[in-house]
């Protein structure tokens, strides 16, 4: 999103963002402008060959790629740690420094607050609604925990969630093995 907001060549990216787009965000025009331009450099892991044709001036990367070590000698790779959706702000500003954006990163957390300071002109006792944030795919159920992305926001917002996703990382780590979702039946769906 920042490399759109900035005005930034994207010359690749992962397939799946291109899956993601598509399913999710199509009617975004300035991402669909930044896509429209990139090449697809495969999943995981990336075509290396395809990225080194793309002779990229920066590569930011996941920790989860085993490939980084070949990335780095391709172009200047920054890995961050992309599965810690939580600390999203952090993601942002980091990428918006490495790109030498940060004006931009501060203009769009500005409107952030403004949005949010907008929504608590509406909303009484946010703390009071409770907000559950429940993924449903092919085939599976999950219910996203407090460490993710979407619950950042809620809490950002003042609002709520439900005992049986408001559980911190340590919490939801002993109960689920896992801080960020639990995979449920359609039988244990409590919103």
């Amino acid at each position: 999103e920042i490399i759109a907001l900035a005005d930034i060549s994207l010359v690749g990216t992962m397939g799946y963002i291109f899956e993601e787009f598509e399913n999710n965000f199509s009617d975004l025009e300035l991402l669909q402008t930044t896509l429209a331009a990139a090449e697809d450099v495969g999943y995981f892991p990336p075509n290396l060959e395809s990225v080194a044709v793309l002779q990229p001036d920066l590569i930011i990367s996941g920790q989860y790629l085993e490939s980084n070590d070949e990335l780095r000698a391709i172009a200047p790779t920054v890995v961050l740690d992309f599965n810690r959706t939580f600390f999203w702000e952090d993601i942002v500003r980091t990428t918006g420094e490495l790109l030498g954006e940060t004006e931009v990163v501060n203009d769009l957390f500005d409107e952030y607050q403004a949005r949010l300071d907008t929504l608590g002109e509406y909303i009484e006792n946010p703390s009071e609604i409770e907000v559950s944030v429940v993924r449903i795919m092919e085939g599976e159920i999950s219910m996203n925990l407090v460490e993710t992305f979407p619950s950042n926001i809620l809490s950002d917002a003042g609002l709520g969630r439900p005992e049986s996703q408001a559980y911190s990382e340590a919490e939801a780590q002993a109960a689920y093995g896992n801080s960020l979702a639990v995979t449920i039946s359609l039988e244990e769906l409590q919103l």
